[in-house]
């Protein structure tokens, strides 16, 4: 097995997949595996979970599966529509944050993200440590008032 073979080293969360039978909302799973891309869910899981849910990385030892059509772009646009709200303006650094990026109105990454979540957002902001907020709403600012 070269770099670029990935293995999730607990045959439990394979197991827990084939045998589960109730409907999935949402499960967090934990995990340190060898991989070359941190935002990459393994191979063998996307496999074990397509047509049953969806499956996404939140961090570089963490991924998550959630109901098939469910995920945070689909939730966002439900917030927007149910509060009237005029601008949805997300931010994301992981590929779990893509489908929210891309409802947004304004998509922002993290100046961490990966260079793939990077090229799906709208604009790139300031590292997670940095007062990311502060700085989102101080580029809202300025925009608005070079609009007047």
């Amino acid at each position: 097995d070269g770099p670029h073979r990935y293995k999730v080293n607990d045959p439990a969360i394979y197991e827990f997949i084939d045998t589960f039978t109730g409907p999935i909302f949402k499960i967090i799973f934990l995990y340190k595996v060898l991989r070359t891309d941190p935002l990459l869910v393994p191979p063998e899981v996307r496999e074990v979970c397509e047509g049953r849910c969806s499956v996404m990385s939140n961090g570089a030892d963490e991924f998550e599966m959630v109901a098939l059509g469910m995920d945070k772009g689909h939730g966002v646009r439900y917030l927007k529509e149910r509060t009237g709200a005029k601008l949805l303006i997300c931010v994301g650094d992981y590929d779990g944050d893509i489908s929210m990026l891309r409802a947004a109105d304004i998509g922002y990454a993290v100046d961490n993200a990966s260079d793939y979540v990077k090229r799906e957002a709208d604009r790139v902001t300031v590292h997670a440590r940095d007062g990311v907020i502060r700085h989102i709403l101080q580029d809202i600012e300025e925009e608005i008032r070079s609009e007047k």
